[in-house]
């Protein structure tokens, strides 16, 4: 990682990383929590909040870590969870909402550009806010 570091256009201390992904991990399970009860979250309805969270944020997060794996050809942090837990998480997950009629396989399609689209913004705020508690 220190190898490649100039790559990445910020610093983040462990600190701040592990504020900022206790913020998602909040927001997620908040979530997560609201579609278990049948209620809406940010706007959506359960299957979709589902849909987009799941196969959508976390499968290209996944995407996220194997793609510098290959890249590069070398080990990165997240790897080995996101091919043995996230992908496979996310396709049954993926599978079960659409067996379940609660997402089309287009709108899933979807929901996984948007979320891909939407991760790294969703983490760079998630980092100034992070280091903004850690400053306070």
């Amino acid at each position: 990682m220190i190898e490649h570091s100039d790559i990445i256009p910020f610093r983040v201390t462990t600190l701040e990383f592990t504020v900022a992904f206790l913020l998602l991990w909040v927001l997620a399970s908040v979530g997560c929590y609201q579609a278990f009860q049948g209620r809406k979250f940010l706007g959506m309805k359960p299957g979709t909040y589902l849909s987009f969270l799941v196969p959508g944020v976390i499968l290209a997060n996944a995407v996220g870590h194997i793609l510098p794996c290959l890249i590069f050809k070398e080990y990165v942090p997240g790897i080995i969870t996101s091919i043995f837990i996230l992908v496979p998480y996310s396709f049954f997950t993926a599978r079960f909402l659409i067996t379940m009629g609660e997402v089309t396989v287009k709108k899933q399609i979807t929901y996984f550009v948007i979320g891909f689209a939407a991760q790294m913004p969703l983490a760079f705020l998630a980092h100034i806010v992070s280091s903004n508690i850690v400053k306070w």
